[in-house]
């Protein structure tokens, strides 16, 4: 069942499908946002979901439109991976650099660690190098790791907005949403993990490990608070738990037998192939992110491009 109400600005109606009274949705004729009524009337029509040709002659040069789809969604399954993969390929030396500037440096510093002769060390040396590994683990798994995921959501939607910068640019936006993102990310991990060691809760780990798949993407485009992003993220997978949960474990399974071969690689190699696989993964998760967008509240090029210029704006405060 459907909701139809009108467009508080240019009268039109508005049908939505899976958004709630006090939800917003954007109205495709003027682009206002609108909140649904409590009044809202239910229909069995279904929304439109096409596109709006005007945003893709306005933000996409003729011949990417030519090559991939340029709208936002909705995408199925086999949509969403292969213009995964062919997002990658047109954009694969910035993304390559993107990811370098985090996992190089790290690679380099466990090949020198492995020359530090800690069994003849005294035991405070052993315990500061210790806390030392361990700070550089937990900075790279909760600081470092999420801005490079940020940094790429960047680049992605510039892509989508045909707005070419450079690598340390990404990285300046995603800078600016930094706070949010990690302790969205530190409260989700810290979930999960009392949920695995608990042994029970490891099936709740992985209902609400789907839920707060977009945490990172919530927190940088729509740029809310912690708790709103943990909540909105779960609000866009609600209705679309099983849908989401197979086309990301099919975009981890195109990649996991590459990532089970690194572990048996020598160090600079394994880097290398990890760098390489990264970003499709995290393609494939903002390209699911835009679809349900798209079906839940006619998300459109205009409103992304609203995001990522209030987002910029931001970053040049």
């Amino acid at each position: 069942m459907s909701l139809k109400f009108t467009c508080g600005n240019c009268k039109q109606e508005i049908i939505v499908q899976f958004l709630k009274p006090g939800e917003t949705a954007l109205c495709k004729s003027c682009g206002t946002n609108n909140i649904v009524p409590l009044d809202a009337k239910v229909t069995d029509e279904k929304p439109d979901l096409s596109p709006q040709r005007l945003s893709d002659e306005i933000y996409f040069p003729t011949d990417e439109r030519a090559e991939i789809k340029s709208e936002l969604g909705p995408r199925d399954i086999g949509s969403i991976i292969g213009d995964s993969i062919r997002i990658y390929s047109k954009n694969f030396w910035k993304l390559l650099g993107i990811c370098s500037v985090v996992q190089i440096p790290l690679a380099i510093f466990f090949y020198a660690s492995q020359f530090l002769n800690i069994e003849t060390a005294s035991i405070s040396y052993n315990l500061t190098a210790y806390l030392f590994f361990m700070l550089v683990i937990f900075f790279w798994s909760f600081v470092l790791h999420p801005l490079m995921f940020a940094s790429f959501q960047c680049a992605i939607t510039g892509y989508f907005l045909n707005r070419n910068m450079g690598i340390f640019n990404y990285y300046s936006l995603a800078i600016n949403r930094l706070g949010t993102i990690i302790g969205s990310v530190l409260l989700v991990m810290l979930f999960i993990f009392l949920m695995i060691i608990s042994v029970i809760g490891i099936p709740f780990s992985i209902y609400f490990g789907v839920g707060w798949i977009f945490i990172v993407n919530v927190a940088l485009l729509e740029q809310r608070d912690i708790r709103k992003t943990l909540k909105r993220s779960r609000q866009l997978v609600e209705g679309n738990w099983w849908r989401v949960f197979g086309i990301y474990f099919c975009l981890i399974l195109i990649t996991a037998p590459i990532t089970l071969m690194t572990l048996f690689l020598p160090q600079w190699i394994s880097t290398l192939i990890n760098i390489i696989i990264t970003p499709f993964s995290l393609i494939g998760t903002l390209l699911i992110y835009f679809d349900l967008r798209v079906r839940k509240e006619q998300y459109s090029i205009e409103k992304l491009k609203e995001e990522f210029t209030a987002l910029k704006a931001l970053a040049d405060e």
